[in-house]
This record gives C-alpha cells, sequence and structure tokens, in this order.
C-alpha cells in the first residue's frame, strides 16, 4: 500500500552544530525490538491471525491468484497450532534474508493493490510466542525456517531443511498455539473473517452461523444489515480489514455536509449510520495505526471517509426513491416505505430527512395506513364524510370476537384486508371474526362502507386506485353465521378438564397476545413407556420452583436451548398433577434433570467442561467496578513503570482470558437456560472442581501485595485523573 504524501517542508539549518541522522545503536536494538513485539499490539492473537492473513491475501494478489482463496486452520487440542496457507509465489532465502528478517522492509510501498507497507505484520507472531514456522513452497521444493527468540533478544530466522513437494507455491505460516488459548483464537478468527469477502477457506472451525446476512440494500462501496441478532458497529473496511469508525472525531465534517444538502434539521447523521453499515475504502485510502488495529485519523484519513460516506448516502436516497417509484399501485409503495422505515432506520424523522418528501408518484406515503379525502366533493345534503373505514382486529378480552375501532385509512399490509361492505352490515362481524380469530388469515381487516359513491371514487382517483378492485363482503359474507349469542351460561371447555398435555414447540399460534392454553394439546400418555420430558403446569404456564412462566416464552427458551446444543427437541409433556417418581421410565425425564445431562453430555464430548465450569465461576463472582476501573487504567496507561510491573501484566493477562470466556455465546444461552429452569446448582456441583476462577485468585494475590487499590475512589480513574495520580500509583507499584 502506497503511503501517504510525506511533509516536503524546507528548514534552515545552523553552520554551528554539524546535523546528525537518528538511528539505533547495536546495544539498543533488543529493548527497541521488545516495544515492537511487547507493546504494538494490544490484542496479540487478533494481530497474530490479522497481520498473516493480510500477508496471505497480498501473496495470492502479487502472483495473480486473486480469485484463489487463502486457507486457514484452527488450532485444536489435537493439533495447537494456527496455520495460514497462500498460493503467492513463495519466499527464497534471498527474500527471507534481506526482507522478512528485517523490520520495516516492505516491496508493498508502491501499489495500492496490496495490504501491506510496514514491514512489521510478518513478525506479528513474535507479540505472542518465542517461535514461529515458516514453510516456504518455490517451484516443487518446500524449505522449512524456524523463526525464534534468541539469547539476544533480538531474534533470528534458521533454515531448518529442505524436501520435494508437489504442493503449489505459496507460504505457509505455522504459529504454536498454548492450550488455555485455543479457544480465544477459534472465536477470533469467527468474528474477524465474518466482514471478509469472499471469505477464507477455514479448517476446523464452523463460522457459517456467524456469517453476515444478505444486505437489506447495498451500493458500489456500501452495504447496510439489518439483524437483530447480528447487530454490529458501523466499519471501514480496507484489504478486507474492518475498522471501527469514530463518528465523533468526524462528526463536525460529516455535520457539514448533511445540512448543507438536506437543511439544518436535519436528524444528526450518527444516527444514521452508527449501526450495521459496512463502507469499503480502496486501499491507500485511508492511514493505519502501525499495529493496523485502528485508523489514524489524520486530515486524509477524514477526508477520505467524509467522502465515502457522502457518496453513499446520496446512493441510498436515490436507490430507495427508485424502488419506491417502480411499485405498481400505492399500497404496494406504502409497504416498500414501511419496511424501510422499521428495517432500515426506524424512525420516520430519519427517512424523511433523507430521502427530503417521500412519494409514489406524487402522492404522499404514511407508514400509519393510506389516507382517502372523504369530503372530495361536498355535495351530500348533510355536508358529512362520503365513507366510513372500521378497523376489526384481535383483542386479548375476547376469544370470540374481533375488536372494531372507527379509522380514516385503508390498510396495506399483506396479512389485512380491505373490503367494501355492500351486505348491510349483515353478518360482517361474524365473518370478520372468523376471518381473524378462527382462521388466522388476517391480522387486521378494514370494513368500508359507502355513502356516497361519487365521492368515493374520487376519492380513488385521487389516490390513482380508480381501477383497483377491492374485496367484497357478500362475496366472502355467505359461507359464514353471525356469531352466538352469550346466553348467560359459562361453559368450561373440555381441554381444562384434561390433566396432561403435550407442548406444541413448532406451533405457528403466534398472533397478538395467545393464550397460554392455545400451545398445549391434550393427550393420553403411558409413563412407564413413553419417551420425553415432563414438566409441572398450572393454568397451562410452567411452574417453576421460583414463579411461572407463560407457554410462549417456554416455547422460546426451550428452542434456544436445543439451537446452541445442535439437538433435536423432543417431546415435552406437561402434567397438571406430578407423577410419583416410582411411576416413571428412565426415557421420561423431569425437565431439570433433562437439561442438566444434556448439558454434561454435550460439554464432555466436546472437552469443554472445564472451560463452562470457568464460565459459571465467573458469572457468580462478578468483578468489583474498582477493580474493572483499575485494570481499564492499567491497559491506557503509557507508564513503563505500571505497563511493566508484573503484578499488572499477570492481572491484565488474566483479565483478558476472563472477557474470552464470558464472550462464549453458546455458554451464555446454556447458562441461562439453566437459570431459567433453576438446575445450575446441581450441574455446578458436578463439574466444580473443574473451575479454576484464576482471575479471582491473581486479583487476591494483587491486593495482598497492594491492599491501596481496594479503597481508591472509581473518579480517580475518570474525571478526577491527574499526573499526581499517576505519580502516586508508580511510587506504590515500585
Amino acid at each position: 500500500m502506497k503511503t501517504a504524501p510525506n511533509n516536503a517542508n524546507s528548514v534552515i539549518l545552523s553552520e554551528e552544530f554539524k546535523s546528525v541522522s537518528f538511528g539505533i545503536k547495536k546495544d539498543g536494538l533488543a529493548h527497541i525490538f521488545s516495544v515492537l513485539r511487547n507493546q504494538l499490539y494490544s490484542d496479540k492473537i487478533l494481530a497474530v491471525i490479522r497481520e498473516y492473513s493480510a500477508n496471505a491475501l497480498d501473496a495470492n494478489v502479487e502472483a495473480g491468484n486473486e480469485d484463489r482463496l487463502i486457507e486457514i486452520t484452527c488450532p485444536s487440542y489435537h493439533d495447537p497450532v494456527f496455520k495460514v496457507r497462500d498460493f503467492g509465489l513463495g519466499l527464497n532465502e534471498d527474500e527471507i534474508r534481506d526482507i522478512y528478517a528485517n523490520y520495516g522492509e516492505s516491496t508493498k510501498r508502491n501499489s495500492n493493490k496490496l495490504i501491506g507497507q510496514l514491514g512489521l505484520g510478518s513478525k506479528a507472531a513474535f507479540a505472542y510466542g518465542e517461535n514461529f514456522v515458516i514453510n516456504s513452497y518455490v517451484n516443487g521444493k518446500k524449505i522449512i525456517y524456524n523463526a525464534y527468540i534468541d539469547p539476544t533478544q533480538i531474534g533470528m530466522i534458521a533454515k531448518m531443511g529442505e524436501e520435494d513437494s508437489s504442493e503449489p507455491n505459496g507460504v505457509e505460516i505455522c504459529v504454536p498455539v498454548r492450550i488455555n488459548d485455543i479457544w480465544s483464537f477459534q472465536s477470533k478468527i469467527v468474528s474477524f473473517f465474518r466482514f471478509w469477502n469472499p471469505v477464507p477457506v477455514i479448517h476446523g472451525v464452523d463460522i457459517t452461523e456467524n456469517l453476515l446476512p444478505a444486505p437489506l440494500i447495498e451500493g458500489i462501496n456500501w452495504k447496510y444489515y439489518k439483524s437483530h441478532k447480528n447487530d454490529f458497529n458501523s466499519v471501514v473496511t480496507m484489504g478486507n480489514v474492518a475498522y471501527p469508525i469514530h463518528f465523533d472525531l468526524i462528526s463536525v465534517e460529516i455535520k457539514r455536509i448533511f445540512e448543507k444538502k438536506y437543511g439544518a434539521n436535519f436528524v444528526t447523521p450518527q444516527i444514521i449510520l452508527l449501526k450495521n453499515f459496512i463502507f469499503n475504502a480502496n486501499i491507500g485510502d485511508l492511514e493505519v495505526s502501525a499495529s493496523r488495529e485502528s485508523l489514524q485519523y489524520t486530515d486524509y484519513t477524514k477526508n477520505n471517509i467524509v467522502s465515502i460516506i457522502e457518496k453513499a448516502v446520496e446512493e441510498l436516497a436515490e436507490k430507495i426513491d427508485n424502488s419506491i417509484q417502480q411499485c405498481e399501485d400505492i399500497f404496494a409503495a406504502s409497504r416498500l416505505f414501511c419496511s424501510y422505515n422499521s428495517n432500515l432506520f426506524s424512525s420516520y424523522d430519519k427517512l424523511s430527512s433523507l430521502c427530503k418528501d417521500i412519494k409514489w408518484k406524487g402522492l404522499g406515503l404514511s407508514e400509519n395506513g393510506i389516507h382517502l379525502n372523504r369530503r372530495v366533493i361536498l355535495k351530500m345534503h348533510d355536508g358529512g364524510i362520503g365513507f366510513t373505514f372500521t378497523h376489526y382486529s384481535k383483542t386479548s378480552r375476547s376469544r370470540k370476537n374481533a375488536l372494531a375501532s372507527p379509522s380514516d385509512c385503508l390498510l396495506f399490509q399483506q396479512d389485512e384486508l380491505n373490503i367494501i361492505d355492500d351486505c348491510n352490515n349483515k353478518g360482517i362481524r361474524g365473518t370478520v371474526s372468523d376471518l381473524i380469530i378462527s382462521q388466522k388469515k388476517y391480522s387486521k381487516i378494514c370494513v368500508i362502507r359507502i355513502k356516497d359513491q361519487e365521492t368515493w371514487l374520487a376519492a380513488l382517483d385521487e389516490k390513482l386506485l380508480k381501477d383497483y378492485k377491492f374485496v367484497k363482503a357478500s362475496d366472502i359474507v355467505s359461507s359464514y353465521s353471525l356469531p352466538v349469542k352469550n346466553t348467560g351460561f359459562k361453559i368450561k371447555n373440555d381441554k381444562h378438564l384434561k390433566k396432561t398435555f403435550c407442548l406444541s414447540v413448532n406451533s405457528g399460534t403466534w398472533y397478538s397476545k395467545p393464550i397460554n392454553s392455545d400451545f398445549w394439546r391434550p393427550v393420553d400418555i403411558d409413563l412407564r413407556t413413553q419417551a420425553g420430558v415432563w414438566m409441572p403446569i398450572k393454568r397451562f404456564e410452567f411452574l417453576g420452583s421460583r414463579n411461572s412462566m407463560p407457554a410462549k416464552i417456554l416455547i422460546k427458551r426451550l428452542n434456544d436451548f436445543c439451537d446452541a446444543l445442535g439437538i433435536a427437541i423432543p417431546n415435552f409433556y406437561g402434567f397438571k398433577k406430578q407423577p410419583k417418581k416410582n411411576t416413571l421410565n428412565p426415557n421420561l425425564l423431569n425437565i431439570k434433570d433433562w437439561m442438566e445431562n444434556t448439558v454434561f453430555e454435550y460439554l464432555s464430548n466436546r472437552n469443554e467442561l472445564s472451560q463452562f465450569a470457568d464460565f459459571i465461576k465467573l458469572k457468580e463472582t462478578f468483578i468489583s467496578n474498582s477493580t474493572e476501573y483499575f485494570i481499564k487504567y492499567l491497559k491506557n496507561s503509557k507508564h513503563l513503570e505500571i505497563i511493566n510491573n508484573n503484578f499488572c501484566k499477570n492481572l491484565i493477562q488474566q483479565h483478558t482470558e476472563l472477557k474470552s470466556i464470558l464472550e462464549n455465546k453458546t455458554f451464555a444461552k446454556i447458562y441461562q437456560s439453566l437459570v431459567t429452569f433453576q438446575p445450575v446448582d446441581d450441574l455446578n456441583a458436578k463439574i466444580s472442581d473443574k473451575a479454576k476462577n484464576q482471575f479471582a485468585e491473581r486479583n487476591k494475590e494483587f491486593l495482598e501485595n497492594y491492599p491501596i487499590f481496594e479503597f481508591i475512589d472509581e473518579s480517580f480513574y475518570g474525571w478526577k485523573h491527574n499526573q499526581e495520580f499517576d505519580k502516586v500509583v508508580i511510587s506504590i507499584l515500585k
């Protein structure tokens, strides 16, 4: 990647002092290289993944193999080695000696087709460990090099051997991984490559679940995604590496552009752009930090980011407007308009500000419905309205009749229906109630009653709906009868007389506010032979030891649990009266026992009992705020006396491992289910001997040596922080 233009200013020199060039003495090399290895990257595992993957991509481009995917091999307990394989030209001995082994040497500074330029990334493995292996495949030969930290602490590369090989040209980097870091490598690989396009070939871990779905809308250099499960902060990518955008550093520039285009009252642009946008920059358009973990917000970088965003927003507005104009009628246009509101910005004000005045063929749109002018022609004798709308919808107050309410607009969603009442209101109420409640065909129905035909036709013509064919009530009402009048006698549903039920986990009963009994169907089972999982219920709700749980929430929790473990959903039975243990067969388990056994078997098969034990321990022994603030202070400190303190290093390392464990989404789902159904204590007792909680031990050791840090007010790490406080901390740590 080409570097940004250098400063060409001239300097007037004094003749009294001979100029001296900056340099590094030989006895200072070990210290400088130690700084580059140990202090360049804040996340050393991610640095190894990012740097060698980016280098592999560059190697493919240099060899003209852009279409061939690089290969990533995740470390495992059987083979704890992280590997990156490219299919470039390979490295000969001269290139290893003259470029690879020298800090700051790079062949990529004259091309914006390549990501690298700093000459540091090829040594990233030294930030993590003491050595790594380079396998270079060149013209039928495999040459093996070992890069290691020698006693001088400078580092060396030694040739280990050479052999014949049928492998294609390229380089394979092999980085040994500590056993405790295997899960961290796997999780960071999954999250890092979600923004790559295309995604490399990855061995040893499945990242498909974490990949982004198809974008909701996209343009030349941007994409927008909508996923409630996988929301992410907007990023800008360059060479497949995603960098977070710090909008606070470019807010003035963005606000100036948006106000010029859309007016001073335009909504704060950061609110629109903050989530789920991926902006793509060409290689060389952004300046990155030496670690490539973040961007340098120089004027050059800021101007290019703002330019990318400006073009993206212009194209976004144009795409929205064009897609709405292509709709065949105002119903389709309103649906699309509402979809953009809810899925893209979740606010009408934001969308209307962005696209100014959104219209379909000159007609205004609303997400509330299609409003017709009911007084288009004032020829009626009473001067009133020419037609009325009545909306019918389901309500929790009645299980037989739909709720009627007057309205001033037509409906337009796919699961809604507009009908014209040509039956003089006969049978309408029973018809709509059956369609909404019993058959569940529609979520809402609008009944149109026309008082003046001329006014109605004129209103339709105004909305370009003169040729639109509305459903007539007479076409559907004949097959329905009026609802039975309430006789005053309350007959108990036969369902409530049953004692045993089966839970409909895949039930389609997801209309507005369903009742609990809709999810349970009565069954007769033989307790001695039936297989499945049973639970106590009361009033069709799961009866836990602490409180009850509605059926709809129960189904979601059980589905989440089975999805997290990747197991088939068993038959779930609900008993109003708990059976005696001696009447149950071993294949019909209580939900607590089933969940405990399932989790234990799942974790045992994956050798993750120890990690999950740590997860539970960390959840139960939460870190105090004072410790959290102190660790954050340590990470941000620039004082070597603090950074090089062994206790501080160990504390930060343990805290980082803790955070990586708590970020395991599968563990979080399992733990949530265990807490909900209360078998967590029993399971914890099974695996408690495997819980290490090293951080708590390290934290205790630290506080025993420096007890004062337990009593320092948190404000000293924030708004009260000053240089005097740093001096006090340094004196204590010494």
